[in-house]
Parts: structure tokens; C-alpha cells; sequence
């Protein structure tokens, strides 16, 4: 067995095993290489994707995403760890001990083990991570009675993969909804300066960017995403986030992501929120939803009639020296919440 760095030679050996393993990956090849190879790391050439070759064939993946994190101020990277998959005929080999060192040893001070089974949570925390509590989701059905019909229809018409909603042909009405906010058209410099005068109001935040905010919603090869801002009365920036579609099963649900916002105006979010819902609702969303670590949004959330639905099992592992405590996570993200897009 041996692990590598993912090329063009095994593009049909992975896809063969996305097949096996009934991954999304495997009906999108479009969306793998969006994830990365054309992510803002990847573009800087690192490496985001490795490969475990055992008997001459493609037998696991380990995908990471790279980005910077303020910690107490100080800009370091970060490296969350995605679409860890293992061929059956592996499991229970002590394929994650053997493997979960390709994570650790890259070389980002912090490490982000996100939406994990208990199996691969269990392994982490044997090689020293801590246990990242109190993030989840927070949804709104708004269309239950449709989507059982939906599901039904579909069941009875025998019909293949449902088409994903995109977001495109809502625009322009998303921008009747509210008159302060609009798709986002302020400079880069303007949108940066938000960005991080918002992040550094925590602990711990992972320093996005306009260019890794455009990648991940503007450049999806499905059209799933939207930037938008919210702007003063004198026209000046103070919110910036996402609108994403977030499709599970016959479900497609409106989701609100990556959250910046002054924390000295709890009213932006409010509004922010209030939006969501407005535009779910225009939008023929079945429900809406918020996946996120942060206290506030989760409140504000709450306020705006969303309900909780699951923690998240998530482990997080600090190599920066600087100490953070785990206790105090649900003060830590500025984001609301990430997606793979993968349905």
C-alpha cells in the first residue's frame, strides 16, 4: 500500500472507485475538480488531494481544504480534512492509525477534522486532537407537505436524478427583497477590510477572503451559490454573506453560509436572517438552514424560527503554540456554516 498525490493517471481509477463507494464524486467529476484542483491553495500548488493505491488500485481518498486562521490575532493555516474513504475490503485494518498521520503532519498549524463518523472521530482523538463541540444545524421546513409529494412522484414516475436547483435565475428578485441588500458588487479591497475587521473580533476564525469566498460560491461549476451585501444608509459596507442551495434527497434547502457581520450590531444579523427566510420562501426552497459553531447566529437563528436538529461530531487539533480553549468553540466562527455540494 502506498499513498500519493492525485493526477491525471488516476482520474479513472478514482472515478471507478467513487463508483464502488456510490460517492457523488461519481456522477460529478466537475465538482471534484472545482474542490481540488482549482481551490485557492491548489492553485498556489498545493497539493489538496491524495490517493491510497493498494494492489494497483484506487482503495481510499484524503482531501483536504487549506486556508489561513486568525488565532488571537495572529494570521496562521489552517487544514480541514475531507472525504476520507476507505474500500471496504480495508475497513477495520487500522487503515485510520495508519492513514491519519498524512493529515497531521501536513504542515498548517491547525487542523480541522469537520462532519466526521464516531470511527474516524475515535481515531483523531487518539492522535491528539480535542473534541470541537457545539456546532450544528439549525433548519426551517417550510415545505413539508410538498416534498413527501415530490418523493412520491418521483418513486411512482420511477425518475432519475432529480435536477439541482441553480441560482442564477433568482437574482434579480432576490434583490427586490430588501432594499439593502444586493448581490455583491463592492471592490475587493472594500470586501477584504469587512472580512477581516469581522474575523478578528474572535479568537479563532478561518481567514477567508474575497478570492476563497469567490471560489466557493461563485465558481461551484452548478450555479449553487450567491454573494451578497448588506449596506448602511450611507451606502457603506456591513455584512457580507452567502446563499447556497444544499440538496439532500428530494429535499432542496436554502442555505445561509459564511456569516460576517460586526458583532456590535446584532441587528445586521437579524436582518440578515430575516432575508434567508424571505428568500427560501420566494425561492421554492422546502426548507431552510444555518450549519454553524457560533452562539450568536445560533440565537439569532432561534429567534427567526429555526430549531436545532444535530450536533456535529467534529475534533480540532492546535499545533500553533498559542493555547484556545475548546470549551469556548461556539465563540470561535465568524462562518455559518460550509457545504460540499455533493449530492
Amino acid at each position: 500500500m502506498e499513498v500519493v498525490e492525485y493526477d491525471e493517471q488516476h482520474r479513472e481509477g478514482l472515478q471507478k472507485f467513487f463508483r464502488i463507494l456510490n460517492l457523488g464524486f461519481a456522477r460529478e467529476p466537475d465538482v471534484f475538480r472545482w474542490k481540488y484542483l482549482d481551490a485557492p491553495a491548489a492553485r498556489s500548488g498545493v497539493s489538496q488531494f491524495l490517493l491510497v493505491i493498494d494492489q494497483g488500485e484506487v482503495a481510499g481518498t484524503l482531501g483536504f481544504t487549506e486556508c489561513p486562521a486568525y488565532v488571537r490575532g495572529q494570521k496562521l493555516m489552517s487544514c480541514a480534512f475531507n472525504d476520507w474513504y476507505i474500500l471496504p475490503r480495508l475497513r477495520g485494518k487500522g487503515m485510520g492509525d495508519r492513514l491519519i498521520p498524512y493529515f497531521i503532519n501536513r504542515p498548517a498549524e491547525i487542523k480541522l477534522h469537520f462532519l466526521s463518523s464516531p470511527p474516524s472521530i475515535k481515531v483523531a482523538l487518539r492522535h491528539g486532537f480535542a473534541e470541537l463541540p457545539g456546532i450544528a444545524d439549525y433548519v426551517e421546513y417550510l415545505a413539508p407537505v410538498r416534498t413527501i409529494v415530490q418523493a412520491a412522484w418521483r418513486k411512482l414516475a420511477r425518475r432519475g436524478r432529480r435536477r439541482r436547483p441553480r441560482m442564477k435565475p433568482h437574482l434579480k428578485q432576490l434583490e427586490r427583497l430588501d432594499p439593502r441588500i444586493k448581490v455583491l458588487d463592492s471592490s475587493d479591497e472594500q470586501v477584504n477590510e469587512l472580512l477581516k475587521h469581522c474575523q478578528l473580533q474572535y479568537p479563532f476564525a478561518c481567514a477567508r477572503d474575497i478570492e476563497y469566498l469567490r471560489w466557493r460560491y461563485l465558481e461551484h461549476p452548478k450555479d449553487i451559490g450567491v454573494l451578497l451585501q448588506l449596506t448602511g444608509e450611507t451606502g457603506s459596507l456591513e455584512a457580507v454573506f452567502a446563499l447556497a442551495w444544499r440538496c439532500t434527497g428530494v429535499r432542496d434547502i436554502l442555505l445561509l453560509a459564511d456569516v460576517y457581520y460586526d458583532r456590535q450590531r446584532p441587528q445586521d444579523l437579524t436582518r440578515i436572517l430575516h432575508f434567508h427566510r424571505q428568500a427560501a420562501l420566494m425561492m421554492s426552497a422546502n426548507a431552510r438552514s444555518v450549519y454553524t459553531g457560533n452562539k450568536e447566529i445560533a440565537l439569532a437563528a432561534k429567534k427567526n424560527g429555526m430549531t436545532h436538529v444535530t450536533e456535529r461530531l467534529n475534533a480540532f487539533f492546535n499545533g500553533s503554540g498559542i493555547p484556545l480553549d475548546t470549551d469556548k468553540a461556539t465563540a470561535w466562527y465568524t462562518s455559518g456554516g460550509d457545504t460540499d455540494y455533493v449530492s
